[in-house]
């Protein structure tokens, strides 16, 4: 029966290992290419005029997806060059939800209060941030990107509830529906929903990940692993000129202990061995059994 790992609260806010961030920088430039390429298609909605739109919100769309678009594509040109830090997938994802916070507080702006609050287009891309916030291979990331998506658009509603009558019988005939506190309620909780289910995806993720790169006697990277790894820091450091160092290290007569103290004490001495070299090194180090 395999072994299943047992679910820690703590794991909820803890930084990635190594080969996670790894994993997530990948993931980084990933969202990077699907922003893209979606904003570039969002382009088209105000354009081709899709719904009820209004010439107000057809500008201000038109307007937030050519901003859009070229913070995509800036995004995405840095990411390629290699450019990642800890704090990208928060800020990068904090730009994603703000960007719809943003647009639906400019129907406030220009006093369209409904479309604000009902939107079928615009809010609905709060969940395309929360989705994407799961390729980072970060829970962190995924529940900061949810809550801030529930404050922002929460607070959306809370003014609007408090500076117009929105039910008032002047708004007939609701082009976009009548304000009803049940219907926004139920909007936030899908939010969260959505933050947690995408949380959830990454610590499964995480799992899987572990068991597919690490070796299982000692917890090391595996062969596969160091493969690939080695492969791309070699590329990097051709590209940024930086050196590069490479170790490896072989136990004398091993064959010799095992013979004479058994294979069980083998495989705790070479537990033992990974460890010490684990401590010696720095975190960003890789160590692999080779």
């Amino acid at each position: 029966m395999p072994h299943t790992e047992p679910f820690r609260p703590g794991e909820l806010w803890r930084s990635p290992e190594p080969l996670l961030q790894d994993a997530g920088a990948q993931g980084e430039l990933l969202v990077a290419r699907i922003r893209l390429v979606l904003v570039a298609i969002l382009v088209l909605i105000p354009l081709i005029g899709i719904g009820p739109n209004s010439e107000a919100e057809t500008l201000i769309g038109l307007g937030l997806t050519v901003t859009a678009l070229s913070a995509a594509a800036g995004i995405y040109l840095i990411l390629r060059h290699d450019f990642y830090r800890s704090w990208v997938p928060f800020l990068t994802s904090g730009w994603d939800v703000s960007l719809v916070s943003v647009g639906l507080g400019l129907f406030l702006v220009l006093d369209l209060p409904h479309i604000a609050v009902n939107s079928k287009v615009l809010f609905e891309v709060y969940f395309l941030a929360i989705g994407a916030a799961s390729l980072r291979y970060d829970v962190r990331v995924c529940l900061v990107t949810g809550l801030l998506a529930v404050a922002e658009y929460g607070g959306i509603v809370w003014f609007a509830s408090t500076h117009w009558a929105l039910n008032d019988p002047a708004y007939a005939p609701y082009v976009y529906g009548r304000f009803a506190w049940s219907d926004q309620v139920a909007r936030l909780i899908l939010l969260v929903a959505a933050a947690v289910l995408s949380g959830l995806v990454v610590l499964r993720s995480r799992r899987l990940r572990r068991l597919s790169t690490s070796d299982r006697l000692t917890g090391l990277m595996n062969r596969g692993y160091f493969d690939e790894r080695f492969q791309a820091e070699i590329m990097r450091a051709r590209r940024h000129r930086h050196p590069l160092s490479v170790a490896m290290i072989d136990v004398d007569h091993f064959k010799r202990f095992n013979d004479t103290m058994g294979h069980a004490a083998g495989d705790a001495a070479l537990r033992s061995l990974a460890q010490a070299i684990v401590h010696a090194l720095r975190g960003s180090d890789i160590v692999a059994r080779y």
